[in-house]
Parts: C-alpha cells; sequence; structure tokens
C-alpha cells in the first residue's frame, strides 16, 4: 500500500500523454459569524485538474486530481473537510489513498488533496460498466435523499459541483428504452467486507410512474428504498423513501432501525424561474431539541451519512436567472419541531467567459439549543475559472 502514491503518479503521467486535459480553479473568501465564540475567516483554494481520453471506440479512461491549500484564523478540524461532505466517513469508501493532508503547517495552514477520478468506462450495447474511483449517487428527491447513503451533500455545502469519488465497479444494464438495472459493490478501507457497500436498484415505467426499488448492504446495515417520479398536469412529482436495518459491529454505536421520506414537487413558472417545494421526514432525528447531541450515536449518522437532528422539515427553493449574466438560487431548510431554519442562498455572476464571480450567505436562525441555531452564518466571496 505504500507504493499507491508512486504507481498513481506514474500512471499519471503515462495517461496524459494525449490526454484531454481541462479542469477549474476556484478561490473563496469565507467569513464565520459564530453565536458562541469567536468569529472565523478562512482562505480556500480548490484547484482541479481532469485527464480524460476515449481509449477506444467503446472505451474511456479518466483521472482526476484535487489540491485546496485553506488558511484559517481559528483552528482547522480535519474531520470537517472537505467542505463537500458532513460525512464522518467521507473518504470511508476508498481501499487506500494519498496522504492526507499533504501539507501541515501548525492547526492554521494545511494543504489538501484528493485523487477523486481515476476510472475505466466499458460502453457495451445494452450494458455500461465503470471500474476505479467514480462518483456514485442515488435518488430522485430534490433537498434530502433517504438512499444517498455514501456522500450525501448536505444543506451548507459550499462546493457540490462535483461528488467526491469512491471505488467501485457498477454495471447499469439496459432492457429497454424505459427499464434498467443499477448495480455495484463500493469497496471500503483495505477491501474488507464490513467496510464496504453493495447494491442493487432496477428501474421501469408503469403508467407513467418511474418506480426504482433499491437494495443496499453497508457496513453490515441493511436499506430498502424505493424511488417513484411522475409528472403531474405539468408539475413533477417524486416520492423517495428508505428503511434500514442496523446491525453495526461497533459497540459505541446504537443499532436503532429508521426510516425516512422526501416527497415533493416541481414546476418551471417561466423559462428562468424554477421552484420546488419538498418535505423531508427523518425517523432517525429526534422531536425534542435539548436530546439532538445525545441522539446522535447511532448507525444514522455515524454510517448513513444522515446529518440533520430533527424529525419534520419543509424545503421550499427558487431558482432565478434573472439575465443571461445573472442568477439567483435559495433554499430554505425549516425544522417544522423547533421552527429553526437555515436560509442558503448565492447569488452568481458570469464575468467573462468560463470566469463566475459567486456571493453567498448562509444564515441560521432559531431559539437557543434549536436545530440551525446551533450552527455559524457564513458568507464568502469566490471566483471559479474553467479551463
Amino acid at each position: 500500500m505504500k507504493l499507491f502514491p508512486y504507481i498513481f503518479f506514474f500512471l499519471l503521467y503515462v495517461f496524459s500523454l494525449q490526454a484531454e486535459i481541462n479542469g477549474n480553479c476556484k478561490n473563496y473568501g469565507i467569513y464565520y459569524h459564530c453565536k458562541t465564540s469567536k468569529d472565523d475567516i478562512r482562505f480556500l483554494d480548490i484547484f482541479r485538474l481532469k485527464m480524460s481520453k476515449q481509449l477506444s471506440e467503446a472505451v474511456y479512461g479518466e483521472i482526476t486530481y484535487e489540491l485546496t491549500p485553506m488558511i484559517s484564523r481559528k483552528p482547522i478540524i480535519e474531520t470537517v473537510f472537505p467542505l463537500t461532505t458532513f460525512s464522518y466517513d467521507g473518504y470511508s469508501y476508498r481501499i487506500v489513498d494519498l496522504k492526507d493532508p499533504l501539507v501541515h503547517r501548525g492547526s492554521h495552514i494545511k494543504v489538501f488533496q484528493n485523487l477523486d477520478r481515476v476510472m475505466l468506462s466499458l460502453n457495451l450495447p445494452n450494458c455500461d460498466i465503470t471500474l476505479g474511483r467514480q462518483p456514485i449517487s442515488f435518488g430522485v428527491a430534490r433537498a434530502v435523499s433517504p438512499t444517498d447513503i455514501i456522500t450525501p451533500y448536505p444543506y451548507y455545502t459550499i462546493d457540490s459541483e462535483n461528488r467526491i469519488g469512491v471505488d467501485a465497479s457498477r454495471a447499469i444494464c439496459s432492457f429497454s428504452d424505459l427499464s434498467q438495472i443499477d448495480m455495484g459493490v463500493v469497496a471500503g478501507k483495505d477491501a474488507k467486507v464490513k467496510n464496504s457497500l453493495m447494491f442493487i436498484s432496477p428501474s421501469f415505467n408503469v403508467a407513467k410512474n418511474d418506480i426504482a426499488p433499491i437494495f443496499i448492504y453497508f457496513k453490515n446495515n441493511y436499506l430498502l428504498g424505493l424511488n417513484v417520479q411522475r409528472p403531474i398536469w405539468n408539475m413533477g412529482f417524486w416520492v423517495e423513501s428508505a428503511y434500514v436495518f442496523a446491525g453495526t459491529e461497533k459497540a459505541s454505536i446504537k443499532n436503532r432501525n429508521y426510516f425516512s421520506l422526501s416527497t415533493g414537487m416541481d414546476y418551471n413558472f417561466t423559462d428562468s424561474i424554477y421552484a420546488y417545494l419538498e418535505y423531508h421526514y427523518n425517523g432517525a432525528g429526534t422531536v425534542h431539541k435539548h436530546n439532538y447531541l445525545s441522539n446522535l450515536f447511532q448507525v444514522a449518522y455515524f454510517e448513513g451519512n444522515v446529518y440533520l437532528m430533527g424529525k419534520h422539515y419543509l424545503i421550499p427553493s427558487i431558482n432565478y436567472e434573472i439575465s443571461p449574466l445573472w442568477n439567483l438560487n435559495a433554499v430554505l431548510f425549516m425544522n417544522l419541531c423547533d421552527l429553526s431554519a437555515s436560509f442558503n442562498t448565492v447569488l452568481e455572476y458570469n464575468i467573462v467567459k468560463n470566469t463566475y464571480l459567486d456571493f453567498n450567505a448562509l444564515i441560521n436562525i432559531g431559539s437557543p439549543n434549536s436545530e440551525f441555531h446551533r450552527f455559524s452564518d457564513r458568507y464568502y466571496l469566490a471566483v471559479r475559472y474553467y479551463f
């Protein structure tokens, strides 16, 4: 395993010969307004380099690497980095990985690295097979997806453009234009079964209903889920649900089964205004705000990647294309039990071709000890450049 970095960089050099190279550079200046301690300021850069190559008519290869330096006024807590995921096990579905952080200068300056893609895709007439480090996500819900348990994006995600890559073998086989089966194995640390995940999800259409049941085994737990979406008049409608049978072997985590569900509707009011409204039920959560922290020690939060603390949520969102150069996106998470809320809005401006300027505000409100009152307000200014 110690030879892994050297093997990777050798493959990177060989693969880069005549490969198509592109990527992006994102620069963030972030201000955190903390309710219980001093405010914090962070500067974060994300350099992403992607090399892809069509090796033959049916075979495609890709290698993607990220380098992320961070400077913070307050100590940097590695367990909440990267900012693209809440998961305690953000990188747990990888057999082996590069050293991280790459550079460690005290607790205020660090450089993280992420080998995010190393994959080969084989496109057969009725089946697509992908091997290696790749993005995998599940579900049809817009805001909170009960079946998306590998690397979900929480509401406070800063950079959600690329899903974190995991080590997997995946096959998607089609039987007709409206039916297919998606199945695969996602390997965890040292490729041990107790650290890994397996899934199978057939999908089909019945009377304009797109139906996709899903079965997932993960870390000795079992998930049974169902995704349904269909049009209703000019609106889209969806229901996504999951029941988890907990069976972890970790003594510090409670084996508590849980059910979760998301349902909602979306609508294009005009060519420039899109909105949705989603209700989410989090069976792993609690209705009592004083029990939020003690309730976290269960499979849902440590292995199922649940990140909400309450039980009932209402989530409206709107995306407004103000002009071809300006775009506004806003989403509101409302905890219906403790009446706290988190409002996240991003105003995007296309400065010149391939260059964007983002203004973000994440504002949390609620009474003391309520869910969203616990978290800092966040504001950032970002510049994104794509090449």
